[in-house]
């Protein structure tokens, strides 16, 4: 699956791609930027990310359809949280119904200590 945040914050584009051995690999346009915190001390991502476009494309690995074409979905960016975005595209796009639950755990100089979801 392939994710594409088009944000006009100043993250600027946020792309991730992972396969279905769980490898996974991103890039963001603008890693230089510090993401300010809320006032409960968290990342504020949905300033960083902003309001635009996320695209979601997925591979069709079923061996019984005969035909490879890749399915590909756009959303608004409607919050600008990573997770409620993600939702938001499963649920108007794929008519799924979803709650995800994404989590970063930053050390005292910004970088990550430790991620999930």
């Amino acid at each position: 699956v392939q994710l594409k945040f088009s944000g006009r914050g100043p993250l600027g584009d946020i792309m991730v791609i992972a396969d279905q051995k769980g490898m996974v690999k991103g890039k963001i346009s603008n890693p230089q930027f510090e993401v300010p915190p809320r006032a409960d001390g968290t990342p504020d991502i949905a300033s960083a990310v902003g309001k635009g476009a996320l695209e979601v494309v997925r591979s069709n690995t079923n061996p019984y359809m005969p035909f490879y074409k890749p399915y590909t979905g756009v959303v608004p960016i409607s919050t600008g949280e990573i997770a409620e975005d993600i939702a938001f595209y499963l649920a108007s796009s794929e008519q799924t119904s979803s709650a995800i639950g994404l989590g970063v755990v930053l050390n005292p100089d910004g970088s990550v200590k430790k991620a999930g979801g």
